[in-house]
């Protein structure tokens, strides 16, 4: 008798689906003069929008600023999109 083997083991890591977008946030502008730095990155998912839209799928990450901010940024997952594509605020968590 030959034991088939299973093709994905368990208790074995795999790679992300996706992986993270390049140039993660640094800093973040809440106001025109107020440009807050990333002391932690909490989690980073993707979204994948109206794809039958034609709407391009977003990155999003939840961070902790400097002075004790939470806060949720995206940015479009187009391809072709520029690297340094300034990140956008979702929400603030309070």
């Amino acid at each position: 008798m030959t034991r088939h083997q299973d093709p994905h083991p368990r208790n074995t890591s795999r790679p992300a689906a996706h992986p993270l977008p390049n140039g993660l946030p640094h800093h973040v502008r809440l106001a025109p003069d107020d440009l807050r730095s990333v002391v932690m990155l909490h989690d980073a998912w993707r979204v994948g929008n109206r794809w039958w839209r034609g709407e391009p799928a977003s990155w999003h990450v939840l961070v902790d600023l400097e002075g004790g901010i939470t806060v949720e940024v995206y940015r479009d997952d187009a391809d072709g999109t520029p690297r340094g594509t300034p990140w956008r605020i979702e929400r603030l968590l309070d």
